[in-house]
């Protein structure tokens, strides 16, 4: 493919919370980043009017719009296996998470629930991917996710 859109731009972020879990007894402590997304799409050719591939609005409103979903929340991965998930018995509008020994107790207007079995950089890559697949229209793209500088993973995949 002859033409590649990059866009990382500065308010393509989300901070959030969450925990890796590494094994059924092993998880890193509840912790935050300040996590930078790219995107990357391939393209084909432009249009011989404009001279333009794509209009760079339509995809920064659409990454802006998965960020934003994502901004100061607590991750959690819906499909683990290894946490328990469920309406706090002790307090109105909050959820418990176990894992192990650990119980966490959040409200729950602040928990933000990624379709993965765990929440890491390459199941957020894929997780913006497809969020992405719904509204744009390029047949290949791809999406990174930067845990700290230097720190990423990325997804990607024809559509």
């Amino acid at each position: 493919m002859p033409y590649a859109l990059f866009l990382k731009k500065q308010n393509f972020k989300f901070s959030s919370s969450h925990f890796t879990i590494f094994s059924e007894s092993h998880a890193e402590l509840l912790h935050g980043h300040n996590y930078q997304v790219a995107v990357k799409v391939n393209l084909e050719d432009v249009d011989k009017k404009t001279e333009m591939a794509v209009d760079f609005n339509v995809v920064k409103k659409a990454v802006r719009a998965v960020c934003d979903e994502m901004d100061e929340k607590i991750l959690l991965p819906k499909k683990s296996t290894f946490l328990k998930i469920s309406e706090s018995p002790h307090y109105k509008k909050h959820t418990e998470v176990r894992f192990q020994d650990r119980i966490y107790c959040f409200p729950s207007n602040e928990i933000f629930y990624v379709d993965a079995n765990n929440i890491t950089s390459e199941s957020l890559a894929r997780y913006i991917h497809q969020q992405l697949a719904k509204s744009l229209v390029f047949k290949s793209f791809s999406v990174t996710v930067y845990e700290t500088a230097g720190q990423a993973a990325s997804y990607q995949r024809r559509v």
